[in-house]
């Protein structure tokens, strides 16, 4: 298919060079920032442009609106295409933000998370919506040319799995990065940890999560988790997620716990 690019982003980039590795012809990036085009097109072998007027000349048959949320809402009443499908790659915006956009319009939301700087591409499963059943099979017959795992979901299962991805990812590295921290600043190897990290996302592919569940709180250990508040005693944030985790595990699996 030939496809325009609306985005320079990490999403954009990662979206561009799988389109790209599936011989579809990429014949536009779009970014306001004409340099950041540039440098996408240049590696996608596209023209690059800064316009939304320059998109509709590239006359794709797929325009994919790979940018945040709030450029979304910017880009989607501006941009006019006479033909072709647009679809736009967020987890927590509705379709109909693209009605009026192109004669068909959806959603290619790919739940991963992405960086343009990881250099093999993880494997990507995207959810499609569309504005008509035609438009759909088209956006889903698009996306399985990019992944062995597609399925259709509905606004409403989109956001509610967007939230699940928040959970899983976002959240689960915000805890590494607190545990980076300390690390650095008690002088210790974070690069310790990784094979823990390793190990414990590989058992989710066996088990379901609550039964993996390791650690003081589930074993009802006041006296570890009395010594690691200690610890946390100049670190008012890192003790207070400590503590709200804690206290969630104790409820979820029906103890109680005084921290």
């Amino acid at each position: 298919m030939k496809v325009a690019l609306i985005g320079s982003g990490n999403v954009a980039t990662v979206l561009g060079r799988k389109i790209k590795a599936a011989h579809h012809t990429i014949a536009m990036v779009y970014s306001r920032q004409l340099e950041k085009a540039e440098v996408l097109a240049g590696e996608l072998e596209a023209t690059a442009v800064d316009t939304l007027e320059a998109v509709e000349t590239a006359q794709a048959d797929i325009c994919i609106i790979a940018v945040a949320d709030t450029a979304l809402q910017v880009i989607a009443p501006t941009l006019r295409l006479s033909k072709g499908i647009a679809v736009h790659t967020s987890g927590a915006s509705d379709m109909d933000i693209l009605r009026g956009t192109a004669p068909g319009y959806g959603v290619l939301y790919p739940l991963q998370s992405i960086r343009r700087e990881t250099a093999q591409v993880p494997v990507t499963p995207f959810l499609t919506e569309g504005s008509s059943p035609a438009v759909l099979d088209t956006i889903t017959g698009f996306a399985r040319t990019l992944s062995p795992l597609v399925d259709h979901a509905s606004a409403a299962d989109r956001l509610k799995l967007h939230l699940a991805a928040v959970f899983t990812s976002n959240f689960s590295n915000h805890l590494y990065t607190l545990a980076a921290d300390y690390c650095k600043a008690q002088k210790l190897d974070f690069d310790l940890l990784l094979p823990l990290i390793q190990e414990t996302a590989a058992r989710l592919s066996h088990y379901p999560p609550s039964q993996t569940q390791t650690g003081p709180a589930i074993r009802n250990d006041q006296g570890t988790i009395a010594k690691h508040l200690a610890l946390l005693h100049n670190n008012t944030d890192a003790a207070e997620v400590y503590r709200v985790l804690t206290e969630s595990i104790s409820r979820y699996y029906g103890l109680r716990l005084d921290c």
